[in-house]
C-alpha cells in the first residue's frame, strides 16, 4: 500500500520543481509540467520538452502561453490527493495546528528513502528521537520531517521558501562573512552572495542576479554547450566512420593492387619466356640453314680439288708422250676438261658478319617492350586512389558518397549547401582530398561519359570565387590541365592553349606527377599507353588533382 502511495506521489510530481503539479499543462508530446516551470525553462533555454527533447516553435511569449493546454484531469487528481494527504494524521502523536485550506501550490512531494551517500537525512527540528527528513528549505537551511514541514506548507510567511529534496546541512548556503542566506549571484566575481554583501559589502554596485535565475540561465547554457558538444561529436563520429571506411578501402585497394602487379608481372614474364623461346628457335633454325650451306660448299670444294689433282696427273702423263700425234689427239679432250673444271666453281663464300641479322630486329623489339613494361610498372607502383573533395565542388556538381565520381546533372539545380571559402562558386570545378609535395604520383580518370571536361593539377591557392579565366583550370599560373571541348583537345597553362592532334577517342586519361622533377605528364590510356603532353615547372606549393566537369561524369579509376 505504501509503495503504491509513493508511486502515485512520484506520478503527481513536476520533474522540474519536484513539487506537486501547480496549474499543470500538457505538451504535444504528452508530457506534463507546471505552467510556471515550463515557461521559466523556455525563457532561459531552447523551447523543447525537458523530458523527451521534442522541439517547439513560438513567435513570442504570448503565443507560447496561448498554446499551453491545461491538463484538467491531472490538476483534479493532484488536488484530490493533496486534500487526502492533509487530512491524514501524523505518524506520531504531536500537537496539531489547525489545517488550512491552503491551495495545492504549497503541498510538496514526500520522497521515499531519501539519503546522501546511503546516510539518511534527519529532521533538524526533532528533539530526542529524530525522524527522517522529507524536505530541506534552502532559505532556512534546515531539513524537516513531515510534521515539522507543515508550517512551510500552510503558513503564507513561508510561501516563497524553496523546498528541495533532503540534503546535508549546507553551511556553504550561508554567507561566511555575514552568516546570511546566499540569495544573489555576483557575475563580476563569480560568487554567491547574501543581501548584506549586495547592499553594504564588497559586492555593492556589482552586476547581480538572483541565484535561481542565474542557475536557470547557467543550466540553459550548459545544456546548449552539451548540445553543441554532442553535435560536434556526431560530426566526429561521421568522420570516424568515413576514416574507417577509407581505411578498409585502402587495404582492399592495396590487396587488389598487389594482385594486379603480380598478375601483370607474371604475364610479362610468361610473354618474355615465350618470346625467348621463339627467338631461340629462330636462332637454331638460322644456324642449321647456314651450316647446311657450309657443308654443301665444303663438299663442292673437296670435289673441285680432287678433280684438279686428277687433271694435273693426267696432264703430266700426257706431257710425257713422245708421240706427237697421240699427244695432239688427247690434248684436245684435256683442254675441254680443264675448261669445264674452270667453269664449275663452288658457291660464293658465306659472310658471317651478317649472321642472325634478321633476328636483331626481334631483340630490339623485346628490349623496347621490356623498357615499356618497366616504365609502366614504375607508374603502377606510384598509383594513387584519388578522392574528390566535396567541400571544393561547385554547387551544381554532385560527388558520389565514395568520392570516386563527380558529375554535372542534366538539371542543374543549386544545392542547399554551405558556401564555404574552399568551394568553387562559378566554374564547375573540384579538387582532390589529398595533396602532393614530393615524389612521383600517378592516377587515371575515366572521361568517356563526358564530352566537355578538364583534368589536371592545381595549387590550393587557386582562387575559388569570382568569374573569368583567372579562376578557370589552366587559365592562370596556379594550374595545369588537359582539356576536351567536344573533341577539341588542348593543354592549358597561364591561359596559353596548345592544340593536340588526337586520332583516337579519349576514354581514360593518365596523369603522371613528379614533384621532384617538376613535371606533370598526360597519357591516353588505351591498349597501349600513349604520351600526350608534359608540362615542366618548379612546384612551389602542395599540388592537388583538379577537375572541371561541364557535362556528364568523370570517374576516378582504380589500378
Amino acid at each position: 500500500m505504501a509503495a503504491s502511495k509513493d508511486q502515485l506521489e512520484n506520478e503527481l510530481t513536476c520533474p522540474i520543481c519536484f513539487q506537486y503539479y501547480r496549474d499543470p499543462v500538457i505538451l504535444n508530446c504528452k508530457h506534463s509540467f507546471c505552467r510556471e516551470c515550463i515557461l521559466k525553462t523556455w525563457e532561459h533555454g531552447p523551447s523543447n520538452c525537458p523530458h523527451c527533447r521534442m522541439l517547439f516553435f513560438f513567435m513570442d511569449r504570448q503565443e507560447m502561453e496561448r498554446k499551453l493546454e491545461k491538463n484538467f484531469q491531472l490538476a483534479n487528481i493532484v488536488e484530490s490527493f493533496a486534500s487526502l494527504k492533509l487530512s491524514t494524521p501524523a505518524p506520531k502523536p504531536a500537537p496539531k495546528k489547525k489545517k488550512s485550506s491552503k491551495s495545492v501550490a504549497s503541498v510538496v512531494l514526500v520522497p521515499k528513502d531519501v539519503s546522501v551517500n546511503n546516510t539518511p537525512i534527519m529532521c533538524d527540528w526533532c528533539v530526542g528521537a529524530k525522524r527522517q527528513a522529507v524536505k530541506t528549505c534552502q532559505l532556512c537551511a534546515v531539513s524537516m520531517c513531515q510534521e515539522h514541514l507543515e508550517p512551510h506548507l500552510v503558513n503564507v510567511t513561508f510561501r516563497h521558501h524553496i523546498l528541495v529534496k533532503p540534503c546535508k546541512p549546507v553551511k556553504h548556503r550561508l554567507c561566511p562573512e555575514h552568516r546570511e542566506p546566499l540569495k544573489m549571484y555576483c557575475t563580476q566575481d563569480n560568487a554567491c552572495v547574501c543581501t548584506v554583501c549586495c547592499i553594504a559589502g564588497k559586492h555593492r554596485g556589482h552586476e547581480l542576479m538572483p541565484i535561481d535565475e542565474f542557475a536557470t540561465s547557467k543550466k540553459a547554457k550548459l545544456y546548449s554547450d552539451l548540445q553543441n558538444l554532442n553535435s560536434a561529436k556526431g560530426t566526429d563520429s561521421k568522420k570516424l566512420d568515413i576514416l574507417k571506411k577509407t581505411e578498409e578501402n585502402v587495404k582492399k585497394a592495396s590487396v587488389d593492387f598487389k594482385k594486379k602487379i603480380t598478375s601483370s608481372l607474371e604475364a610479362a614474364v610468361t610473354e618474355l619466356q615465350t618470346e625467348h623461346g621463339r627467338i631461340q628457335q629462330l636462332a637454331i633454325t638460322e644456324e642449321s640453314h647456314v651450316l647446311q650451306k657450309i657443308t654443301r660448299q665444303i663438299s663442292q670444294r673437296e670435289k673441285s680439288i680432287e678433280e684438279t689433282l686428277a687433271i694435273n696427273g693426267e696432264v703430266q702423263a700426257l706431257m710425257r708422250h713422245e708421240d706427237d700425234i697421240t699427244f695432239l689427239e688427247e690434248s684436245q679432250a684435256m683442254e675441254e676438261r680443264i675448261k669445264k673444271a674452270m667453269k664449275s666453281q663452288p658457291e660464293a663464300q658465306i659472310v658471317t658478319k651478317d649472321l642472325f641479322a634478321n633476328l636483331k630486329g626481334s631483340i630490339a623489339e623485346i628490349t623496347s617492350q621490356i623498357t615499356e613494361w618497366k616504365d609502366r610498372n614504375q607508374m603502377m607502383m606510384s598509383f594513387r586512389n584519388i578522392a574528390v573533395d566535396s567541400d571544393t565542388a561547385h554547387f551544381h556538381l554532385e560527388v558520389a558518397k565514395d568520392r570516386k565520381k563527380v558529375c554535372l546533372p542534366r538539371f542543374q539545380n543549386r544545392k542547399e549547401i554551405a558556401d564555404i571559402p574552399q568551394r568553387f562558386s562559378f566554374w564547375r570545378q573540384a579538387l582532390s582530398c589529398e595533396s602532393f609535395t614530393f615524389g612521383q604520383h600517378y592516377w587515371e580518370v575515366g572521361v568517356e561519359e563526358s564530352n566537355e571536361w578538364a583534368v589536371g593539377v592545381a595549387y590550393s591557392s587557386l582562387p575559388r570565387k569570382g568569374k573569368g579565366a583567372l579562376i578557370e583550370l589552366g587559365g592562370n599560373d596556379k594550374s595545369w590541365c588537359l582539356e576536351n571541348n567536344s573533341g577539341a583537345v588542348t593543354v592549358n597553362h597561364r591561359a596559353d592553349k596548345e592544340t593536340l592532334q588526337i586520332n583516337d577517342n579519349l576514354k581514360r586519361i593518365g596523369v603522371l606527377l613528379n614533384c621532384d622533377k617538376g613535371t606533370v605528364a598526360f597519357y591516353n590510356v588505351c591498349l597501349v599507353k600513349t604520351h600526350l603532353h608534359t608540362f615542366s615547372t618548379a612546384f612551389t606549393e602542395p599540388v592537388f588533382a583538379a577537375f572541371k566537369v561541364m557535362s556528364g561524369t568523370l570517374t576516378m579509376c582504380s589500378p
